[in-house]
C-alpha cells in the first residue's frame, strides 16, 4: 500500500497539516518518524511500542477513500490521540487528561470507513446536521444483518464521536445524540432484536384507521396503478426514458465535446463550502448540465471505476490549465444557465376548472372513460373519474372533479354523465371481486400478509 491518498485530501479549518499527530506524555521510539495531521492515507504507529500480539500492518490507522469522511475521521483520530491538546481547547473541548491509545482510534477509522461506504452509496447530504435519527437508524439496521450486539454497540459509540467532536470537525458534525438518554449497549440490543421503542397503540385507535385504510384499497387503488402506467406509456412514448437517453457511452461523447469547446469554463466553489475548499471543481453542477438535470453522480467520487476516474481527470486538467469559472453553492446551477428550473404546479380557480371541463367535452374527438362491468368500485356505465381527470387536465395532480361531494363537483358530474355516448365512450376493463363479509376478516386478511420489516 502506497503512503499517499489515491484522491486529493481536503485542509482542516482547525488542524494544521504539519501538526504532529502522536506526542504528549508518550513515551516515543527516539528517532522513528511522528505521523503528521496531513497524512492522509494512513497514520503509521511506528514511533510508539508496538504490542506483541499486532502484526505491523495491524499498528496504524486508516483512514476513509471519500475526501469529506476522510477528513472527519482524521480529525476525531487527532481528538482522540491529544485529548488535552491546545487545538482542542481552543475548539471548546474538554476531555480527560489521559489520551485514547492507537487500538481504539485503529478501531474508530475501522468503523467509519464502513460508514463512509455506506453513506456515499445511499448518497447521503454532505452536512451531518441534516442527518435524521433515522438515517443513523438505517445504517444500524443495515449493519445488523450481518453483525451482533457488541460490534453495533461499538457502531453506536463511533457515531457518537461524531457528536463529541463536533466543534473540531471541519463543516461540523451532529448537533444530537440520535438515541437519546440510551446506552450503546441498548441501542445495539434493540436493533439486533427488532425490538420497537413506539408503545402499543390500543386497539380504539388503530381499528378506526385500519377501516379507513381499506377504503383505499377496495376504492382507489385500481385507479391509482392504472393512473401510474398510463404516465409511464406517456413518458416512454414522449422523448425515451431518462436511463436510455443518458447512457454512460453518450455521457463520455458529450464531456469530451464540452471539454474540447474552447469556450467551455469548470465551474468551481468561490469560497469554501461544507468541507470542500474554494476552488474545488463543482461536480454536481457540471454533472446536471450534462444530463439535462437528471443526474448528479457523473463524477460521483465515491465510485473508483474506470469511467468516473477519468472524467475527474479531464475535468481536472480544465481546472488545472485555468479554465474555471468561480460561483458560489447558491448561484452554482444558475451560473451554468443550461439547467432548467423544476416546472412547479399551481393552484386553479373553481370557475378554470369548470371551463377546462366544458371545453374538453365540447371536443366529440375525446373519449370518456367508463366502466364496462360493475364491481366494488362502481357500477358499470359509471365514469372512472381518476382516468378522466387525467385526460382533462394533462396531469397527475387531482383536480376534485368528483370526490369532494360540493355542489361544483356535482354539476361536473352532471356535465360528463350527459355527454356519454356510445361512440365517445371508451369502457375501462375491471376484475369484480367479493368485499369481505365485515371488517374482521380485513383484520385476517392483513395479519395473513407478511410484515416488510419483520426478521427472517
Amino acid at each position: 500500500m502506497t503512503t499517499a491518498a489515491a484522491f486529493q485530501a481536503l485542509p482542516s479549518q482547525t488542524i494544521p497539516d504539519d501538526t504532529p499527530v502522536l506526542g504528549g506524555r508518550r513515551n516515543l521510539i527516539p528517532g522513528a518518524e511522528v505521523p503528521l495531521f496531513g497524512q492522509s492515507g494512513y497514520w503509521p504507529g511506528d514511533c510508539l511500542r508496538r504490542p506483541a500480539n499486532r502484526v505491523k500492518s495491524a499498528w496504524r490507522a486508516l483512514f476513509p477513500t471519500d475526501p469529506l469522511w476522510n477528513l472527519r475521521t482524521r480529525e476525531i483520530a487527532f481528538g482522540m490521540l491529544n485529548s488535552s491538546h491546545k487545538i482542542l481547547r481552543d475548539a471548546g473541548l474538554f476531555f480527560r487528561a489521559e489520551n485514547w491509545g492507537l487500538s481504539s482510534v485503529r478501531q474508530m477509522c475501522d468503523k467509519m470507513r464502513l460508514i463512509a461506504t455506506w453513506a456515499v452509496e445511499q448518497q447521503m447530504p454532505h452536512d451531518l446536521a441534516v442527518w435524521a435519527a433515522e438515517d443513523w437508524q438505517d445504517y444500524l439496521d443495515h449493519h445488523a444483518l450481518t453483525s451482533g450486539t457488541s460490534t453495533l454497540a461499538n457502531d453506536v459509540l463511533t457515531i457518537r464521536r461524531l457528536l463529541d467532536f463536533a466543534p473540531l470537525l471541519t463543516g461540523g458534525g451532529l448537533t444530537e445524540d440520535p438515541w437519546p438518554g440510551k446506552s450503546a449497549a441498548e441501542v445495539a440490543e434493540r436493533t439486533y432484536t427488532g425490538e420497537l421503542s413506539t408503545p402499543s397503540i390500543p386497539p380504539a385507535i388503530w381499528w378506526p384507521l385500519l377501516q379507513a385504510a381499506w377504503f383505499y384499497i377496495d376504492d382507489m387503488a385500481p385507479q391509482i396503478l392504472e393512473r401510474r402506467d398510463q404516465q409511464a406509456a406517456a413518458v416512454a412514448a414522449s422523448a425515451g426514458t431518462r436511463r436510455q437517453t443518458h447512457r454512460a457511452q453518450d455521457i463520455d461523447v458529450k464531456l469530451a465535446a464540452w471539454v474540447q469547446d474552447p469556450a467551455s469554463l469548470v465551474p468551481v466553489h468561490a469560497r469554501d463550502f461544507r468541507g470542500y475548499p474554494a476552488g474545488t471543481v463543482m461536480s454536481s453542477t457540471l454533472s446536471l448540465w450534462l444530463t439535462g438535470g437528471v443526474s448528479q453522480g457523473v463524477f460521483k467520487t465515491g465510485r473508483d471505476s474506470d469511467r468516473h476516474q477519468m472524467r475527474r481527470r479531464m475535468v481536472q486538467q480544465l481546472a488545472d490549465a485555468g479554465r474555471v469559472r468561480p460561483a458560489t453553492a447558491k448561484e452554482g446551477r444558475a451560473a451554468l444557465g443550461v439547467v432548467d428550473p423544476p416546472v412547479r404546479g399551481c393552484n386553479r380557480r373553481p370557475d378554470d376548472l369548470d371551463a377546462q371541463v366544458k371545453k374538453w367535452l365540447a371536443d366529440l374527438a375525446n373519449r370518456i372513460p367508463v366502466r364496462r362491468e360493475s364491481s366494488v368500485h362502481g357500477p358499470a356505465g359509471e365514469p372512472v373519474w381518476l382516468t378522466l381527470e387525467s385526460r382533462v387536465f394533462g396531469t397527475v395532480t387531482r383536480a376534485n372533479v368528483s370526490t369532494s361531494g360540493t355542489a361544483r363537483t356535482r354539476q361536473r358530474q352532471l356535465w360528463v354523465r350527459q355527454a356519454i355516448t356510445e361512440d365517445r365512450t371508451d369502457y375501462i376493463e375491471g376484475r369484480p371481486r367479493a368485499r369481505p363479509a365485515n371488517g374482521q376478516s380485513r383484520l385476517l386478511r392483513l395479519h395473513r400478509r407478511p410484515h416488510a420489516d419483520a426478521r427472517q
